[in-house]
């Protein structure tokens, strides 16, 4: 077996011409480790290539677990593909996982290639060591203290989309005023729950009017600070991801969010997640990798 340093990003042979990819350094380095020559392309068919020489037929690609170690394996497969092709096709020709994080507890050791790998190890430590209080003290913990954290990320992936869409002061007033899909459908409720968002919302001016399309009212707010005019209609009242936060959750705040010994109080519903990982990850020695040079 034998390592091959290359320095930096390789040429990228599919734009290249042939005299300038048989001249560059990185890839004439790779043609002698590998010990096969090229393949070149000529009137009589394929020449130069004698796949019986191969030296290695585990050829390992390693880079960085990040852009530009994707964009120099990238090239390097482009280089096989164009150049070693009966390498990839006996199978010869393999791609390196680097892991983007080391987990250790005691004597587990895990090796994580990513933030949602991390996320696991992470869930199932909270599932087994956690535990959640509301402020009745209601205890939530094990496989329903998963399933009540999933349903929270789902609320909070949800949450963060519609404050996108129309910004958390009008998002938070809607929630107060439960405007419902319903209310457009009825002239007195909407009224009503008008002139709840017009004492809330106050650098907004409101309106609303008849959509014959949809058989239903639309609100138009009006942001009177920045020009900004937002629509509310059925499609987004109904839209699952607005009735799922609408929906809401069921949690007496505040809580006490415990993993192990140590324990924190939230007083907000998008603080607990956040929380539960940041207690689990002190449980753990923690180390992210920048490339593999530190490994």
């Amino acid at each position: 077996q034998a390592i091959l340093p290359l320095k930096g990003k390789i040429l990228n042979v599919e734009k290249a011409r042939i005299d300038k990819i048989l001249s560059n350094e990185e890839i004439r380095s790779i043609i002698n480790a590998i010990g096969t020559g090229i393949g070149l392309q000529t009137e009589e068919g394929e020449e130069g290539f004698d796949l019986s020489k191969l030296r290695y037929h585990k050829i390992i690609l390693m880079a960085d677990a990040d852009v530009d170690g994707s964009h120099i394996t990238t090239l390097l497969l482009t280089l096989f593909y164009r150049y070693f092709p009966q390498i990839i096709e006996n199978g010869f020709l393999y791609i390196a996982q680097p892991p983007l994080y080391r987990l250790k507890k005691g004597k587990q050791v895990f090796y994580l290639k990513d933030d949602k790998e991390l996320e696991h190890v992470l869930m199932e430590h909270i599932k087994n060591h956690g535990v959640l209080k509301d402020a009745k003290g209601a205890e939530y913990r094990g496989e329903e203290l998963v399933k009540l954290l999933k349903n929270l990320k789902e609320f909070e992936e949800n949450y963060r989309y519609l404050v996108r869409r129309k910004g958390e002061d009008v998002l938070s007033s809607l929630l107060s005023v439960m405007l419902t899909e319903e209310d457009m459908r009825n002239q007195e409720l909407l009224k009503e729950k008008v002139n709840l968002l017009k004492k809330i919302l106050t650098d907004y001016k409101i309106e609303t009017k008849y959509d014959e399309l949809s058989g239903a009212y639309e609100i138009i707010l009006m942001d009177e600070r920045t020009g900004r005019r937002i629509l509310l209609d059925v499609e987004f009242l109904s839209s699952l991801a607005y009735k799922s936060v609408l929906s809401g959750f069921k949690l007496d705040l505040p809580a006490v969010v415990s993993v192990e010994k140590k324990s924190e109080t939230v007083y907000g519903l998008h603080q607990i997640l956040n929380t539960f990982m940041e207690l689990a990850k002190e449980g753990f020695e923690l180390q992210r990798y920048k490339g593999l040079g530190e490994m």
